[in-house]
Parts: C-alpha cells; structure tokens; sequence
C-alpha cells in the first residue's frame, strides 16, 4: 500500500497519451491564442502548416481531427474550412463544414487566391469557357474538349455544366 510509484519514463508517456482520446491528444498538443481564439496545433505540420497527428490507424490532419472531435463524423465528399484563415489552428468553433467549391470560393473572396482569369495557372478564358460549352451543346465528347483545351476530361465537364467558369466572371 505504502510502497513507492513507479516512475514513468518519456517513451511510455508518449505511449499512454497515443491512447488517449483524440479530444486530449488534441488539448495535449495545442497553445490557445485569447488575442484571436485560435488553438495552435504545437505538434507536426506539414509545409503548408497544417497540423498532422496520427489516430485510429490513419494519418490526418489536425483540424479535421479536432473537427470530428467536436461534431462528429465530416460527411463523405466534404471538406473542413477554417473561419480564421489559420492552418495550424483547431478550435472547432473556426471550423466549418464546406464542399471543395465552398472553400475555393472562400479564398477567393478573402483574396488568397486569384479569381478565375486572374489565376496565372488557368488554362481557359471566359470565352474559351464558353466555347467549351457550346462545342459540348454541339456534341463533341469530354476526350475532344480536354485535348482541344489541355484540361482534363473532368475539368471539361464540370465547366461543360457550369460548376466551374460561370458565364460571367462573378468572383471578382
């Protein structure tokens, strides 16, 4: 009853808090921020500076981690967005659930992305867009459109549909 406890040494530590919940693995690992709110994960990250931590198996990012934590499982298809613009943080309530167009559209408006022509990377115009549109309308197949434009069969499609390049450049 008396006797003396046993010490524990840095790896087992490390063992027993790999087995903890996710929830505090994540609090283990976090500096609050009060100026912002932000939780800034203090474990890995990757180059573009988003937390990375290894749970149930699977490798993932911190933020969608901290994100399931809170709220539960993240939809098939959908993506994890951060309110603060931060990658390193994981305070669920700067977290929010958004579809891939949702997030892009998200920054390009706090303009940390170029807006469609803007982008040096796009391969299509407005009217090159519209072009595709029309030739498809005419029949021509995803395989002629991608190879007359240099975009991908699935690209060709989503601008054939109007997910992305709308008629007008609205993004600004």
């Amino acid at each position: 009853m008396g006797g003396k406890r046993k010490q524990v040494g840095p790896l087992r530590r490390a063992q027993l808090a790999y087995r903890a919940p996710i929830s505090v693995r994540i609090e283990m690992n976090i500096e609050r921020v009060p100026e912002c709110g932000c939780w800034i994960w203090m474990g890995a990250v990757n180059a573009q500076g988003y937390g990375f931590m290894k749970a149930n198996g699977r490798q993932g990012f911190a933020h969608r981690w901290s994100f399931e934590a809170h709220n539960g499982e993240i939809p098939k298809g959908m993506v994890i967005c951060h309110r603060c613009d931060v990658p390193a943080c994981v305070n669920p309530n700067h977290l929010f659930l958004g579809t891939y167009l949702d997030n892009a559209k998200d920054c390009v408006k706090k303009n940390r992305q170029p807006a469609l022509t803007r982008n040096g990377k796009a391969k299509l115009t407005i009217e090159s867009a519209a072009r595709l549109r029309a030739m498809r309308e005419n029949g021509a197949s995803l395989k002629e459109l991608s190879l007359e434009f240099g975009i991908t069969q699935v690209h060709a499609c989503r601008v054939s549909k109007g997910a992305v390049w709308p008629a007008e450049d609205s993004h600004g």
